[in-house]
């Protein structure tokens, strides 16, 4: 177990795990909860493999990519952080696989700054604002993904955003199914969007 992280303004530390430079591993079936700050925060070139891990109930997000971060993260839990479930940015493209992140106080993934990668089969449901986010000049692949009763979107796109939304369900949302900001340019393919769930562009 990974928890009790407390945080320090000044440093930044607070996190349950933090990964960093080339490193490279598997982290399986851990407990990574209840930090002051995230649960993994990994940075510079670091790719882990997360596995069927728990990153709930943390101060700020489940798991943070930032960077060049990469890996895949397939079947972890990503619930009842104060931030967003997954959150990406800068320049950093894993693949995220059948993750549950739900009920978190921002977005279930969040995309921002140039990064991407593939979310396939993820389940982003309750969640206090969208599913999944992708801002700024983010470009992600997002297929076969669950978006159920969030806030505002299922998936939403803003900025310059752009990528691949297929075959997604994205329904109960309180405002759209997807939603494409006036600049964003995402490829939309065979998504259902139902009860409540329209695409607005």
């Amino acid at each position: 177990r990974f928890t009790g992280g407390v945080y320090d303004d000044q440093t930044g530390d607070g996190s349950g795990l933090y990964v960093h430079d080339s490193a490279r591993g598997e982290i399986r079936e851990c407990d990574v909860s209840r930090n002051q700050f995230h649960g993994l925060l990994l940075m510079d070139d670091a790719a882990l493999d997360l596995e069927s891990n728990r990153f709930n109930d943390n101060g700020d997000t489940g798991i943070v990519y930032t960077n060049h971060a990469g890996g895949t993260a397939k079947h972890n839990e990503c619930s009842g952080n104060k931030g967003h479930g997954i959150f990406l940015r800068e320049r950093a493209a894993p693949s995220l696989e059948e993750n549950r992140c739900l009920a978190n106080d921002s977005s279930g993934i969040s995309y921002l700054g140039e990064s991407g990668g593939l979310a396939r089969g993820n389940v982003c449901s309750g969640n206090a604002v969208h599913g999944i986010g992708v801002e700024e000049n983010a470009h992600p692949d997002l297929k076969d993904n669950v978006l159920d009763d969030n806030g505002d979107a299922g998936i939403a796109y803003f900025d310059n955003a752009a990528g691949l939304a297929q075959g997604n369900s994205c329904s109960g949302n309180a405002a759209h199914g997807i939603y494409v900001g006036n600049d964003a340019a995402p490829a939309l393919v065979d998504n259902e969007c139902a009860l409540g769930g329209s695409v607005a562009q």
